[in-house]
């Protein structure tokens, strides 16, 4: 699915185009689990790295960040726990050039609600600023995530180490080294 997103100071167009580019607003698009037909769309109309393009078709999660000739393609991991056990990690791509934003990534990273906010509650200024506080803004939200991850983490271990008042069982240590009972 692609959302395209045109805003500038003084107002956000949600169904932008590519056009508005040239009267001065900045573009964001947003595509949630592409075929490669429709990120190949990009690469050409945006003339995106072949290099870069091909790391996110593998669904690279290195994270990393390419200054190009032209742009600036970035890759960040979104990551939660699907159950206790379980830490999903999603990659979330993005080409970053002159007055335009491309996200790519799954469904179960969402960027657009955290984007509303940003322009209606947060932030104003950034409708204003440059496409590269949108970018920035972006990384801030899924490193944000990181620490309220950790933050669970950390209260998770407090409260399992008061709760076995530091004599874990056979059981537990177990649990927390994967084995399962024997």
């Amino acid at each position: 699915m692609q959302t395209t997103i045109a805003y500038n100071e003084q107002e956000i167009k949600e169904k932008g185009s590519i056009e508005d580019i040239k009267q001065g607003y900045s573009i964001w698009v947003d595509l949630v689990d592409p075929t490669r037909a429709e990120i190949g769309r990009m690469q050409e109309l945006f003339s995106l790295d072949a290099k870069a393009v091909e790391t996110t078709l593998n669904k690279s999660k290195k994270p990393q960040v390419r200054i190009l000739e032209d742009h600036t393609y970035t890759i960040i991991l979104g990551i939660k726990y699907k159950d206790l056990r379980t830490l999903i990690t999603d990659g979330v791509y993005l080409f970053l050039g002159k007055g335009w934003l491309i996200t790519i990534h799954s469904s179960d990273v969402d960027l657009m609600s955290n984007v509303y906010r940003l322009f209606e509650e947060k932030n104003k200024k950034v409708m204003g600023a440059p496409i590269d506080a949108l970018y920035y803004s972006m990384i801030s939200e899924i490193v944000d995530r990181y620490e309220q991850l950790l933050t669970a983490i950390e209260l998770t271990i407090t409260n399992f180490e008061q709760r076995t008042l530091y004599r874990p069982t056979k059981k537990c240590l177990r649990i927390l080294i994967h084995y399962p009972d024997k």
